[in-house]
């Protein structure tokens, strides 16, 4: 996962990673899903 930032906009912010680290968890959480889902 890569998150990219328009030459405009300053450097990325707290705010920024959290967003991020909440997205990296929810994907994590789904392909963990699909995992299981798949043995069965």
């Amino acid at each position: 996962m890569t998150f990219l930032r328009g030459a405009g906009r300053s450097q990325f912010e707290r705010s920024d990673s959290i967003y991020a680290e909440d997205v990296a968890v929810r994907i994590a959480t789904a392909l963990d899903l699909a995992e299981q889902v798949g043995e069965n």
